[in-house]
């Protein structure tokens, strides 16, 4: 076992980590904007083929999501926050969507997956940058946050 590589794969990881975190927290584009491209570039390291890497870090980033997803889905339950009835209603056509994406996924090839990224990155940050300075909007017409209780 090479120890030197797996000490630099650690150190970029926890490094693509903080940068994640920092955009995550700054800016609201949320982890997987940060944590695909970053995984595109630490998977060679780990010999991932060229032609499996953005499966791949598609894949490790919707893990990601789904654990912290069921982390917050749990602390919301326990506190009496979450709409059961919603979840049941939602349940099935989630679960469907999941299997289609994950089965269309494998059927294209890493470069549509890339340009499909590249547009769900560059509609996140229109939508930011749109929130941040504004969209002309009268403020009743603005989709409105929900505030904790």
């Amino acid at each position: 076992m090479d120890w030197s590589l797996l000490a630099e794969i650690f150190l970029a990881c926890l490094a693509g980590g903080v940068v994640a975190g920092i955009g995550a927290g700054l800016f609201g584009l949320g982890g997987g904007l940060t944590t695909v491209p970053i995984l595109n570039f630490l998977l060679p390291l780990a010999a991932v083929p060229e032609s499996l890497l953005m499966h791949v870090a598609l894949a490790c980033s919707l893990v990601l999501i789904l654990v912290n997803t069921a982390a917050a889905a749990w602390h919301r339950w326990r506190a009496g926050e979450l709409d059961l009835g919603l979840l049941a209603r939602l349940a099935l056509p989630l679960s469907l969507g999941a299997v289609a994406g994950s089965v269309l996924a494998d059927l294209v090839s890493t470069l549509v997956l890339r340009l499909f990224f590249l547009l769900v990155v560059l509609n996140s940050l229109r939508s930011s940058i749109a929130a941040i300075a504004g969209d002309g909007r009268p403020a009743e017409a603005r989709p409105r946050r929900l505030e904790p209780a």
